[in-house]
């Protein structure tokens, strides 16, 4: 981490004003985006780095807007006593000026206190809310199959699949791209039957904090590690890669990949 902040240091005069982050389409963690920011960056002018992030073609960054932070500001204006002028204070009415003082800074702490608390709910309905959102991409993306599935003529070699994903390419106007559909497609199906083991009970991963949609995504976990990871949920009975790639298979038949 050090080294990588020692590099970011080097190079932040290169970063745009316009506040962005990593894709989470793109980068399914967060050390290969860095990785490939810091890239970016060290083989970058501040010029080259900001047509990358405006550009059309821009699918590794995402701008976003951010308020505007005045760090200190509310502590100025505080009405308080300054330090040196409760010194100057007769003894009979030191105390009580310090103890209003301190009374109002902590009012302030309790305030900016609040908002830590309000930005980790915030985080974390956004956490579950995304697995919400998977399952409701995988529902509409099923209805597009049944109306693709709808046809009188059907031209050959043309399936059902092929035809859903270049519709939903084409009319994203490309925004949706083949990988990402998808990434999203295994991650939602993988999420959909964690959830159907417990009769779609949320719980399953609203409970754990650390559980977010980035590891259903993640192209390290196999089809056959995800069926060994999902049967010790389901049972708690260990199984092999082989055995689990056999249940895949099984699963893959019965069309439910």
């Amino acid at each position: 981490m050090a080294k990588n902040l020692r590099i970011l240091l080097l190079n932040i005069d290169k970063l745009p004003d316009q506040p962005f982050m990593m894709n989470p389409t793109k980068f399914e963690k967060g050390e290969p985006y860095i990785q490939f920011l810091l890239n970016k960056l060290s083989s970058s002018t501040k010029e080259e780095f900001e047509a990358e992030i405006e550009g059309p073609n821009n699918s590794n960054f995402l701008k976003i807007d951010l308020p505007n932070i005045n760090f200190g500001g509310e502590r100025e204006n505080l009405e308080i006593i300054s330090e040196v002028d409760l010194l100057k204070l007769d003894p009979s009415f030191f105390d009580q000026e310090k103890e209003e003082a301190i009374k109002t800074l902590v009012s302030q702490l309790i305030n900016i206190y609040d908002k830590v608390l309000k930005e980790h709910v915030e985080a974390e309905i956004k956490r579950r809310r995304n697995f919400w959102n998977y399952i409701d991409f995988l529902s509409i993306y099923r209805k597009i199959e049944i109306y693709c599935n709808i046809y009188k003529l059907r031209a050959k070699g043309e399936t059902i699949k092929n035809q859903t994903h270049a519709r939903i390419i084409e009319y994203s106007s490309e925004k949706i791209r083949p990988n990402d559909l998808s990434l999203t497609l295994k991650a939602a199906k993988r999420v959909e039957r964690l959830v159907n083991l417990t009769n779609k009970n949320w719980n399953i991963v609203d409970m754990f904090p650390n559980l977010d949609v980035s590891f259903f995504r993640s192209t390290s976990v196999s089809v056959a590690a995800y069926e060994s990871w999902l049967k010790i949920v389901e049972t708690g009975e260990m199984i092999s890669e082989d055995q689990g790639f056999e249940i895949y298979q099984e699963k893959k038949r019965k069309r439910i990949y």
